[in-house]
């Protein structure tokens, strides 16, 4: 989606002055911000296709101190969106970009203070596509201390390069990570990556979603390397390597279940490989995500969620 397709709109600089506004979403504007902004009582704030200055955000969040969840929707697509944030309130910043993305252009996130950070969709910019994988490793040591992480399948892709490439996992601090897969191929070292980086794991939910392999455009040219022939796998046979490890974070795990496929190993390596053996063996097609419960502490094998936690 290109900025041409949008009309935008300038704010009145009175919007920035309404000290009892609590909840505030803009659609596709100029954030032109005033010399004074006083915003008191904001706590909740979403940006759907906004076009961002550097400093926007810094200023903006500088400025509401209540602000506790920023939401990010297709902004700055023609350009670099910078993502700065020193008020120490913002608790949970989500980010949503689409398809159709200036491809040179970057995104620059600090936020030492977050506490929860979400990608959806595509991210299509330069420091996400596959062949600046370091980027993407500086990205996962800037997000080091976030407790909770929610991903989706076009972050686990490029992620899978980075397991393949047996680049050292970078150590999160992540208690509670959330997928969004379809246990497609490339996904599983990614997958398997992030487990190896969550030391201190608490939860782990994953949402099964039926979605295609992201395209890793221009990797052989640009790094001398054929993907395939030289990282070829079984993906039917990927989770039962001898080789595969996951004691660096689920071997605290406890698992119940429900249904005829409930009777899984009691030691949580074991049953995390079950699980996604039973997966990878039922030749997956999912329709759609299923909610869940944050009370409900089951594994459900109906193949729409699964969720599991430790003691």
């Amino acid at each position: 989606l290109e900025d041409e397709n949008y009309v935008f709109y300038k704010i009145n600089y009175s919007l920035y002055q309404c000290q009892s506004l609590e909840v505030l979403s803009l659609r596709c504007c100029n954030l032109n911000l005033p010399d004074s902004i006083c915003l008191s009582s904001l706590n909740r704030l979403a940006l759907e296709v906004v076009k961002l200055s550097h400093d926007a955000i810094k200023d903006l969040t500088s400025s509401c101190p209540l602000l506790k969840v920023l939401f990010m929707i297709r902004c700055n697509s023609a350009s670099d969106l910078n993502i700065f944030i020193e008020n120490p309130h913002v608790e949970s910043l989500s980010i949503t970009e689409v398809v159709g993305y200036d491809r040179e252009s970057q995104i620059t996130i600090y936020a030492l203070n977050i506490s929860g950070l979400e990608f959806h969709w595509s991210l299509m910019r330069s420091s996400y596509c596959i062949d600046s994988y370091y980027g993407l490793a500086k990205l996962l040591k800037d997000l080091s201390l976030v407790s909770s992480l929610t991903l989706s399948n076009n972050f686990i892709q490029p992620l899978s390069l980075r397991g393949l490439m047996v680049i050292t996992p970078v150590t999160l601090k992540v208690t509670y990570l959330e997928l969004r897969t379809g246990f497609g191929k490339y996904e599983l070292p990614g997958i398997a990556h992030l487990l190896k980086s969550c030391v201190d794991l608490e939860k782990l939910v994953i949402h099964i979603d039926g979605v295609e392999d992201t395209k890793f455009n221009d990797f052989n040219r640009e790094c001398g390397l054929s993907y395939l022939s030289h990282y070829e796998f079984d993906k039917r046979e990927y989770w039962k390597t001898k080789d595969f490890d996951f004691s660096s974070c689920l071997q605290k795990f406890k698992l119940t279940g429900t249904g005829k496929d409930s009777a899984l190993p009691p030691d949580g390596i074991a049953a995390a490989a079950t699980i996604f053996n039973l997966i990878m063996e039922s030749e997956l097609k999912v329709v759609a995500a299923s909610a869940f419960d944050d009370e409900d502490d089951l594994v459900i094998f109906n193949l729409q969620y699964l969720q599991w936690t430790r003691d």
